[in-house]
């Protein structure tokens, strides 16, 4: 695979918003205990054939998971399962609340508009770009640049997905106008803001859920077929969240996951 890798590299890059790099296929073509690679060629047989597809045995996400594992100098526990998202769908899915407008402190009318997801240091980061303005004064206005953090990730159990809000731990004026023009009451508007507690901003923002469905139970109907039989029943599954983890583009989410008691229910139509 290593001589048609550059053929390969362009089916990735057109395929995902974060491809992988040439490095990375490497590093996985020599980890052949775990790895396997298929080519499909479109006419079989023919050396001049061009790669059509490519198929691996593990699914991506675990492959990441190893690399993840690797730089962390730890591995997933056994009970342990991990999730990822890249930037571009935790951005659409908080860019799907936008836009968002509230009145802060009863003086500042804030609206935040834009919304970015970078996923590139262990934390990661989510951008906000908005406008605030007096409540009294829609012309004198700031725009502004909220930087924060994904925080208190947890499974909701009512729903099954995850959900995390967004918090905001840092402000900044990047424009200012007054009816048009820059000047004191513009320096006054965002100092005053400055001032202001970063949790109200905070609470601008909904809660970001990312749309997985973790099920809390499987159900069993149970068989009987000649000598063999199984009676029916309901396995519970609990997860709940171990860590969050930013890293290469992806925002990895590592659940602890256990299963059980068996509850043994009556097999459906006995």
């Amino acid at each position: 695979m290593i001589a048609q890798i550059d053929q390969v590299l362009a089916i990735e890059e057109a395929s995902f918003s974060n491809p992988w790099t040439r490095e990375m296929y490497v590093a996985e073509l020599s980890n052949t205990s775990v790895s396997y690679f298929y080519l499909a060629r479109t006419q079989t047989g023919d050396p001049g054939g061009r790669v059509a597809g490519l198929g691996q045995n593990l699914v991506v996400v675990l492959a990441h998971a190893r690399r993840l594992a690797a730089q962390a100098r730890t591995l997933l526990k056994s009970e342990q399962f991990l999730i990822g998202a890249d930037e571009a769908t935790v951005q659409g899915l908080i860019a799907a609340t936008l836009p968002q407008e509230r009145v802060i402190a009863n003086r500042f009318r804030v609206r935040l508009e834009r919304a970015e997801a970078r996923f590139r240091s262990s934390q990661g980061v989510v951008v906000l770009k908005g406008r605030a303005s007096p409540v009294q004064s829609a012309d004198t206005f700031v725009d502004l640049t909220l930087e924060g953090g994904l925080d208190d990730v947890v499974i909701d159990q009512r729903s099954g997905t995850l959900v995390a809000k967004i918090a905001i731990y840092h402000l900044e004026v990047q424009r200012a106008a007054a009816a048009g023009a820059e000047g004191s009451a513009i320096r006054a508007l965002a100092e005053a803001l400055g001032r202001e507690r970063l949790d109200e901003l905070s609470e601008l923002v909904p809660p970001l859920q990312i749309p997985i469905r973790l099920e809390q139970s499987i159900a069993f109907d149970g068989f009987e077929e000649g000598p063999v039989s199984a009676g029916a029943g309901t396995l519970p599954v609990t997860a709940s969240v171990a860590r969050v983890l930013a890293l290469a583009g992806r925002l990895w989410v590592v659940l602890d996951v256990g299963a059980g008691p068996w509850r043994a229910t009556r097999r459906t139509g006995s």
